[in-house]
């Protein structure tokens, strides 16, 4: 099954950010087979940073969920929601490269 998470921005905790930034990054390199893609949302205009964004293919919700929790963002408390959301395709052979 597919997913989207999305992210609000990170708490601000600059010291807890930059210990996490580089788990974090190995965590999403770990998990490529799962994590699709991970991307930051940016305001098109001012360049603000509006949130980030997870493309998750995964058994099933829980494994999803689980995938969201284990991050080293969400374990600093940096994340503390986020939503989830199933994907389904409107062409089931259609693939993405990005």
């Amino acid at each position: 099954m597919l997913f989207i998470a999305e992210f609000g921005i990170h708490a601000d905790a600059p010291d807890s950010f930059k210990a996490a930034l580089a788990p974090h990054l190995e965590y999403l390199q770990v998990e490529k087979g799962g994590i699709l893609l991970s991307a930051t949302k940016h305001d098109p205009v001012t360049n603000e940073v509006l949130g980030f964004v997870w493309i998750i293919e995964a058994e099933g919700i829980e494994e999803a969920t689980s995938l969201c929790h284990r991050d080293p963002f969400w374990e600093a408390g940096l994340r503390t929601s986020f939503l989830l959301s199933s994907l389904t395709k409107a062409l089931p052979d259609q693939t993405a490269s990005i």
